[in-house]
Parts: C-alpha cells; structure tokens; sequence
C-alpha cells in the first residue's frame, strides 16, 4: 500500500519512473480501448485499472512509490486512452463524410501492403459533364 501524505512534505513526484510507467500502461490500455472500440462501438474508462496497475507495477519493480508517483502515472495513461478513444471515432465518421480516403498502396515489409489514409475533398463534378441521358426510372404499371 502506497502510504498516504499528510502533511505537505518534499516528495518525489515528477519522477522518470512515473512517466515511463504511465507511457507504458497508456500504449497497452489505448490499444486495448482502441481495438474494442473499433470491434465493439463502445470504450471503457482506463483511469482506475490504470491506477491499479501503477501501484502493482512500482510492487514489482521493488520501489514503492508515492502517491504523486502513482497518481502522476495514472494520469498520463488515462489521458492516452482517452486520446485512443477519440481517434476510433474521429476517422470513421471522416469516412463516412467523404473527407477520408485510401488513396494508395505502400510497399510494407514481408510483401504486404499497408493503406495510408489522406485528408481529401472530392471534387466538385464540372459543367463540362452532361446529364444523363435516357428516361427516368418511374413506377412499373
């Protein structure tokens, strides 16, 4: 248990284990968010697993930590996640719009191909085209 402060003191807070620690859990959590939420079409909030693994993870490192440590590491991973969160919604609905398309193929290792989105607009069709030709389509009868 990570004891807590009671009074202000010098503790260690921005610390580089606090940091990597929440980098670390951000990258695992934002791709577990990222991919549930493309299979799925809904997230979880990872703040307190987040939480749950800062503490366990400094128990198992053998450096207890304090509770600015802990609670600077959450923040950074929760704020990963929701960063995933945001961008599993944002692009589809770009698609859907029209505003997102694949536009070519890039070479990828081991023989693959790997799509790279692009930012585009349609282009607006040109006076040059003409209508279409033929009678429309009305009810049969």
């Amino acid at each position: 248990m990570i004891p807590r402060m009671s009074q202000p003191e010098s503790a260690a807070e921005f610390t580089l284990k606090a940091v990597v620690t929440g980098v670390v859990l951000g990258i695992v959590f934002g791709a577990a968010n990222a991919y549930l939420g493309l299979r799925v079409g809904m997230t979880v909030s990872a703040s307190i697993p987040a939480a749950v693994m800062t503490v366990a993870t400094f128990r198992l490192l053998r450096r207890g930590g304090t509770i600015l440590e802990a609670n600077l590491s959450q923040t950074v991973a929760s704020a990963s996640t929701s960063l995933a969160t945001g961008t599993i919604f944002t692009i589809p609905a770009l698609f859907l719009w029209g505003l997102l398309r694949v536009t070519e193929a890039l070479p990828a290792p081991r023989g693959g191909a790997s799509w790279r989105p692009a930012l585009t607009r349609r282009p607006a069709p040109s006076r040059s085209t003409p209508p279409p030709a033929g009678p429309a389509p009305g009810p049969s009868g």
